[in-house]
């Protein structure tokens, strides 16, 4: 037993020195962002592969289930559904994305359609209680970003253009 934790002491150590540094960075970027004329907003990396490894399982599971079953069976038709929200999860995290240069912003959805903003038309954002924010153009919602994806910058940028920001 003791041996055990003793071997497995330094994989840890190593493992919370590494967290440590991750979220050190995290909250100095939310610290102090840098305003930049030119950059660009998207999701993590880390929720492509949730979404990569929750539509292979379903695929797995799809393909057992039409093996077995085929398509006569409810679970088999949950499956494609969970499979379909997996893909589109997939492209969301890889398409959807947010640039900014200098004034002029580019939105691109899920699909790969793009949307162009400057930061004259933008009239408010708005805090959401769950740590999202929302950027609004005379009171049509144009951009969300979620609370697991860095909009500091923007944000700054709001506030350097004196766009005021509110709390929905």
């Amino acid at each position: 037993m003791w041996n055990f934790i003793i071997r497995i002491m330094p994989v840890m150590g190593a493992y919370l020195v590494i967290r440590f540094i991750f979220w050190k960075k995290r909250n100095k970027d939310m610290e102090n962002p840098e305003i930049t004329s030119e950059y660009i907003i998207k999701s993590s990396g880390i929720v492509a592969g949730v979404f990569y490894a929750y539509t292979c399982f379903f695929l797995l599971l799809l393909y057992g289930c039409l093996i077995k079953y085929g398509l006569k069976d409810i679970f088999t038709i949950v499956c494609i559904l969970f499979v379909v929200l997996g893909v589109i999860g997939s492209l969301n995290s890889i398409a959807w994305q947010v640039k900014v240069k200098n004034q002029n912003i580019i939105v691109r959805s899920t699909f790969g359609i793009k949307h162009y903003y400057s930061f004259n038309n933008i009239t408010s954002g708005a805090y959401k209680k769950n740590g999202a924010f929302i950027v609004f153009v005379e009171n049509k919602r144009i951009i969300k970003f979620d609370n697991n994806i860095p909009f500091e910058k923007f944000v700054a940028q709001m506030m350097q253009y004196n766009i005021p920001i509110n709390y929905i």
